[in-house]
């Protein structure tokens, strides 16, 4: 394994150990886990490491502090069933809250939230088995009350993209987008507002913003003959409260940065000439600094290499993580704007 002295390091890839690297040193042991296994990450108020990831038929949530890591059984599904696309957040008073499709194959599939409340977790069916959403994402956010609001799509309502909001009593849902959602990205900005990215029936990459019940404006981010499609992920710069978002170009081979002025988006490619397989090994791991800038960890297929990228403000930079692997892979910052990446 090739880690930088500047990094933290998690590493998931099939049937291995998913570890901690801090520098040189490895301190941690988290588990075992599968292909095709969309792993969440979040970082705790003391830069501790949350982790969400599926072995086998089981949902298992790890976290990591000074006297090492614990795992639990967060939900296990009926038998030839598995939790996919899992997205992890924190509370207010850091438990946790993931959304993910209960998944048997192509057309049976339906959206779940579990959450922690202190002494147990517990389960509950948000959207019933749909046709095939399961295979294209979810992604949960937490409101001021600790609330989840989940984006997802949803095939059985005619290929659309959803919104699931818990209002303290019921599950409301909503159609953002009446073509599609396809891997949505879902944020909160600085107004509370729900915000998705997602690939249209086009494979254009769009922004979306909730201003009222049932009430959302679009923005077409990039338009592409080359077929966009693939993972999104949505950051506000915390400075601006501006949109950022990272995600994959299928038809171009390449990761892509895109960032909004106010009033234009600006489309900047990271990395170029990958494989599709380099996508399909994972969601886009993406975040921004204390500074604005943006890191991204992705896997090169061609090289078999868990490559970390960063902008520094004036040059994309670039480093191998590991030659091992690197599927799968999720990336958060430290408060000292150092990266973990599972």
């Amino acid at each position: 394994m090739e880690v930088s002295m500047r990094k933290s390091l998690f590493q998931v890839s099939r049937l291995v150990h998913v570890s901690l690297v801090v520098g040189l040193t490895l301190v941690g042991f988290v588990g075992r886990t599968y292909a095709q296994v969309y792993t969440s990450m979040v970082l705790d108020s003391n830069d501790f490491p949350r982790v969400a990831f599926r072995h086998g038929r089981i949902l298992k949530y790890a976290a990591y502090d000074e006297t090492g890591w614990t795992m639990e059984d967060a939900v296990e599904v009926a038998e030839g069933r598995r939790p996919y696309n899992l997205s992890l957040a924190l509370d207010s008073v850091e438990r946790p809250h993931i959304s993910y499709s209960d998944f048997v194959n192509g057309n049976d599939a339906k959206l779940c939230y579990a959450h922690h409340d202190g002494t147990a977790w517990s389960q509950q069916t948000v959207e019933p088995a749909s046709l095939s959403f399961g295979e294209y994402g979810t992604s949960i956010a937490l409101d001021d009350n600790d609330y989840p609001r989940i984006a997802y799509h949803h095939h059985r309502s005619g290929y659309v993209g959803k919104y699931a909001y818990y209002n303290g009593t019921n599950w409301v849902k909503e159609v953002f987008d009446s073509s599609s959602g396809y891997f949505a990205s879902l944020a909160l900005d600085s107004e509370g507002r729900a915000c998705v990215t997602y690939f249209d029936n086009s494979r254009d990459l769009f922004y979306a913003v909730r201003s009222g019940p049932s009430s959302w404006s679009r923005q077409r981010v990039d338009s592409s003959p080359d077929d966009l499609y693939s993972s999104t992920r949505l950051v506000f710069d915390a400075a601006t409260g501006l949109p950022r978002i990272g995600y994959y170009n299928k038809g171009t081979s390449d990761f892509r940065y895109a960032a909004y002025d106010g009033t234009n988006w600006t489309v900047t490619i990271v990395a170029a000439g990958l494989p599709v397989t380099s996508a399909l090994r994972g969601l886009t791991a993406f975040d921004l600094d204390s500074d604005g800038r943006p890191h991204f960890a992705y896997y090169d297929a061609d090289d078999n290499a868990l490559t970390y990228a960063y902008y520094d403000g004036a040059d994309w930079n670039k480093e191998v993580l590991s030659t091992t692997s690197g599927g799968y892979c999720a990336l958060a910052l430290t408060s000292s704007d150092l990266p973990a990446v599972c």
